[in-house]
């Protein structure tokens, strides 16, 4: 004979959360999103397997799930198990990636050019096709040497991550990748 146990509870619910928190200010955490359906109402659970159904519709994530330097930005579903004095409460971090910002598409963004020169010695022009990319666009640009009168060894491009918090005025830049795209001093030639 099988007998079933059964648990009482006092209501089981599911959130969806949204935080920003700050690694230095652990009681610094900002909540951006908030919402919470009952799954249950008071009674009891079986110990045979039973599902519930949930839905978060039309729930505007504003920002890209971020790990950085300095503060993250995490999306977690909770679940809540109220039982006799105590409730049980167990998270499912996941994140978050839009695929095209809107905020690259519908805002300008400007072609980078960047004169650089020291006196009479080196003048260069840095071009970038635009400001703004999304993490998976391709970065492409130019370097035109215009005057090289110093020894040259080579030229590396960096991308740099810049954090920025403005709470602490925290600035903190990691190198993300370094590229040699320069090996030995610049040849003039006639390429068009």
């Amino acid at each position: 004979m099988n007998k079933t146990k059964k648990l009482e509870h006092q209501g089981i619910k599911i959130e969806l959360i949204g935080l920003i928190e700050h690694y230095q200010d652990k009681k610094n955490v900002s909540r951006f999103i908030a919402l919470a359906k009952d799954l249950d109402p008071p009674g009891n659970l079986t110990t045979e397997i039973t599902n519930f159904n949930f839905s978060f519709s039309n729930v505007e994530k504003q920002y890209e799930t971020y790990r950085g330097s300095n503060m993250m930005v995490r999306y977690l579903l909770r679940v809540t198990l109220s039982i006799k004095m105590r409730t049980l409460t167990f998270d499912q971090e996941f994140g978050v990636v839009n695929p095209k910002p809107e905020s690259i598409l519908s805002e300008t963004n400007d072609p980078i050019k960047l004169e650089v020169g020291i006196e009479d010695w080196l003048h260069l022009v840095f071009e970038v096709e635009r400001s703004k990319f999304h993490l998976k666009d391709c970065v492409q640009g130019s370097v035109t040497f215009k005057k090289v009168s110093i020894r040259l060894k080579s030229m590396e491009l960096q991308i740099i991550k810049r954090e920025t918090i403005s709470a602490g005025n925290i600035v903190d830049n990691d190198v993300i990748t370094k590229f040699e795209i320069m090996d030995g001093a610049p040849i003039k030639s006639n390429f068009y």
